[in-house]
Order: C-alpha cells, then sequence, then structure tokens
C-alpha cells in the first residue's frame, strides 16, 4: 500500500475510533458511568455499528433509563413467575432482567429453541438455562418461549 493509501486507512481508522468513543461516552454518561473505565475498551467497532448503537441508546433514552430497566425487570419476574408455575424449578433470583431454570438437557434445548429463533444460554457444567428479558420484550415474547420449552 503507498504513502497515501497509508493514510487512508489511518484517518479511517482515527475517525471509526472518535466515532466510538462519542457512541460510548453518550451511553456511559446516561448510565453515571465512571470515565476511568474507557482505557480497557477497543475501538474495533465499525461506523455502522457504532452508529445503530447509539441511535439504539437514543430510543431507549427517549423512553426514560428508568422506565427501560423496570419494564426488562417486570416482565422477567413474570417469567420467572410463569415458568415456576409450569413446574419447572427456577433459580433464586433478585429483581434483574435475567431468569434461569433447570431442564434435563440445557444444551440441547437451547439448540432447539435457537433453531426456532428463540435466543436464551444455557450454562456449561450446569443445569440451568437462562433468559434475559429487556424493555423490547413483551408478553407474546413470553408466550412463545413458554410453548416452545
Amino acid at each position: 500500500m503507498d504513502d497515501v493509501g497509508n493514510r487512508a486507512v489511518l484517518h479511517r481508522i482515527a475517525r471509526i475510533r472518535c466515532e466510538h468513543e462519542h457512541a460510548r461516552n453518550f451511553v456511559l454518561r446516561l448510565r453515571g458511568h465512571p470515565w476511568n473505565a474507557f482505557g480497557k475498551d477497543t475501538p474495533s467497532l465499525s461506523r455502522e455499528v457504532v452508529q445503530v448503537s447509539l441511535a439504539a441508546a437514543q430510543v431507549l433514552d427517549a423512553f426514560g433509563w428508568g422506565a427501560v430497566y423496570e419494564r426488562g425487570a417486570a416482565l422477567a419476574a413474570r417469567l420467572a413467575d410463569r415458568l415456576a408455575a409450569s413446574g419447572r424449578v427456577v433459580a433464586p433470583r433478585d429483581r434483574t432482567t435475567l431468569v434461569s431454570w433447570e431442564d434435563p438437557d440445557p444444551e440441547a434445548t437451547a439448540t432447539r429453541l435457537a433453531a426456532d429463533g428463540i435466543m436464551i444460554r444455557f450454562l456449561p457444567g450446569r443445569p440451568y438455562l437462562r433468559a434475559s428479558v429487556g424493555a423490547w420484550n413483551d408478553d407474546a415474547d413470553l408466550d412463545r418461549l413458554l410453548e416452545t420449552l
């Protein structure tokens, strides 16, 4: 690559890093995080990913971060209650957006659900599946998960 090409690549990398830091600063500022965590992050996100992330953060910010967290936690509590009501053993939990429950073959179940477009985790070496519920989910998502299990 010639000198002009090298400068163009370096300029693009610098611009991506600047946009990445702007988006990260915006999101962390909204969440009240300290600024000193930035040295541990990487500037390797593409400009498009950063722009989409920033737009998503702005949508959630417009809804209100407190409302976003509360809605996710409320939906997760409903999922935990419905799992328990269906006879599943739900792991002890606090008011969070994560719900874990026992499954006879968690890896196989997670793989089967993924084939149906339902993304949950299995916890390797443990008998648990885990769903992460967010404000963007709704009761139809919970119904679909429970019906597919």
